[in-house]
């Protein structure tokens, strides 16, 4: 990383942390952080409320939800200086550092930093080799957690205090400069995912011919007061005159069977694509019209976040013979080549929108095949998908890589916070070197 290292080191006893500077303690962290156990019922306690959402992985950053959380049960009290250490998937790294009174959820371990400074104390636990150690204690397959006895006992390195002050500036500088970049690049990915939106949208409502990237000789008023106008040659059509709208199959828990066939949920859209790290198998006659075919579009239809709602996916050849469960929807349609870009435009969710209220939460078969869309002949269609695809393939790719130099900043800022708190870099000069 281009710094020095400590003239002297000791061997810390320990394997994970391996040599520290030999001036350094090592102390368990119950003893340098030891637990504060002040709880508060919820709906008793005008106090600010903490939870793991409000938590940025690894960087410690405090995330402002859009919406109220109204904490249920019993919370942890903290006061400013306290340190929150999230005990639920600790993989997820996630800590915080108060510099306000209020309550968190009990997933959140509340620690003091009596013995060692608490900017120093919540870079130390967000350390990688910390994070691997209180992983590797956690137990339960579907919220693996880890318990305050494992992790009170583990050690932490204490350098002089004055030691401890000259490390946190020294990260607070340079993981400011990899946030700095890191929020240009997301900020560029936002941009190109904005650009293809829009070339989508512009696309499937013909605002331009794709065949010579100008606006056609001739436009209609499509019929749809919120569409406007459309080339005159195209057509405007509600979904059922196209195609069929399918919702998925009900099924009970206890016909889930490893041996059964493959249903897909909501879960199995992610970002575009059909993920099938995570499924369900049911064991049960399912009727044909439910099994998926290549070309179909598989749709979120119904869940907790309405943000997530008619996301969506294409399905191919590879997860065909699949079947999908209530919470969503197929359709399907021999034109489903061109709908797919039309259900990832801007018109698509702005008709979603429009069926949706605040009763119901839900993207169901009727709204789906009441949809009007903007339909060119056959063989245009054929052309706008081709063009999507070209024009896609490029904006995605840029956008693949600039998320791996993201990616790669955030490595970057992980292994800084973790040499420089473990000792295996000597940083007590660095202000000196920089003036």
């Amino acid at each position: 990383m281009g710094h020095k290292t400590y003239p002297e080191y000791r061997d810390s006893g320990v394997q994970w942390l391996g040599e520290v500077p030999s001036h350094w303690e090592t102390r368990r962290l119950k003893y340098a952080a030891p637990l504060r156990n002040i709880k508060v019922v919820a709906g008793e306690s005008d106090l600010p409320y903490i939870g793991l959402e409000n938590i940025e992985s690894w960087s410690g950053k405090y995330i402002v939800q859009d919406e109220a959380n109204d904490s249920e049960g019993v919370s942890s009290r903290f006061y400013p200086g306290d340190v929150l250490f999230g005990k639920l998937r600790p993989y997820l790294a996630k800590a915080f550092l108060a510099n306000f009174e209020g309550a968190c959820s009990s997933e959140l371990l509340v620690l003091q930093g009596k013995g060692v400074q608490p900017e120093f104390l919540v870079r130390f636990v967000l350390s990688v080799g910390f994070i691997r150690e209180v992983d590797s204690s956690t137990y339960g397959a579907k919220m693996p957690r880890a318990s305050w006895e494992f992790i009170g006992n583990l050690p932490v390195t204490l350098p002089p205090t004055e030691e401890q002050s000259t490390i946190t500036a020294f990260l607070d500088e340079k993981t400011s400069q990899i946030d700095q970049l890191i929020e240009k690049k997301t900020r560029f990915i936002e941009l190109l995912k904005e650009k293809r939106a829009a070339l989508i949208t512009e696309a499937v409502t013909g605002k331009f011919d794709v065949r010579t990237g100008k606006p056609y000789p001739e436009y209609k008023d499509s019929g749809v007061e919120w569409l406007g106008e459309v080339p005159v040659h195209w057509e405007t059509k509600k979904l059922k005159y196209i195609g069929k709208a399918i919702i998925g199959l009900t099924y009970d828990p206890k016909e889930i069977s490893d041996d059964g066939i493959v249903v897909l949920r909501a879960t199995n859209i992610q970002n575009g694509f059909l993920s099938l790290n995570d499924v369900v198998r049911v064991k049960k006659q399912i009727p044909t019209e439910l099994i998926t075919k290549s070309g179909d579009i598989f749709i979120c239809s119904r869940n907790g976040s309405r943000q997530l709602i008619g996301k969506n996916v294409l399905i191919g050849r590879p997860a065909e013979g699949y079947s999908f469960g209530a919470f969503t929807t197929v359709f399907r349609s021999p034109m489903n080549d061109f709908v797919y870009h039309v259900f990832n435009s801007d018109l698509f969710s702005y008709q979603s929108g429009l069926f949706m209220t605040s009763t119901v939460n839900q993207l169901t078969t009727s709204m789906l095949n009441n949809m009007e869309i903007p339909l060119p002949p056959a063989c245009e269609q054929e052309k706008i998908v081709a063009f999507l695809h070209d024009n896609k393939r490029q904006i995605d790719q840029l956008i693949e890589k600039t998320q791996q130099s993201i990616d790669l900043l955030k490595e970057k800022r992980a292994a800084l916070i973790t040499a420089a708190v473990t000792g295996k870099i000597d940083v007590r000069d660095w202000n000196t070197e920089a003036a």
